[in-house]
């Protein structure tokens, strides 16, 4: 993604975004890329090595967590609800953060 497309993903400034992005790039976790289509385009990429190696047990443990403790406890049906429930209120969120922009 260009850093405009995160910016409007995620409600942030462009400013805001290269800032985190710059971040990012000097601890190895993004590289900018420039298609060779478009050479005035600058596409964002994620370092999939290092994010792995670096956050890979991070989230391996949550997830085992989550799934141990939490949704072990709901049937299937459960789940589907509280799923539909989670997308229809990203979606909320979404519009409202469009609504203050």
């Amino acid at each position: 993604m260009t850093a405009g497309e995160i910016a409007s993903k995620t409600g942030l400034s462009t400013g805001m975004v290269t800032t985190v992005v710059d971040r990012l790039a000097r601890k190895g976790f993004v590289f900018r890329e420039r298609p060779t289509e478009d050479r005035r385009k600058v596409i964002i990429k994620a370092n999939v090595k290092k994010v792995g190696s670096e956050l890979g047990a991070v989230f391996q443990s949550f997830g085992q967590e989550m799934g141990g403790k939490v949704v072990a406890n709901y049937s299937p049906e459960e789940i589907k609800v509280i799923n539909d429930y989670i997308e229809k209120s990203m979606e909320v969120f979404k519009q409202e953060i469009e609504k203050m922009k």
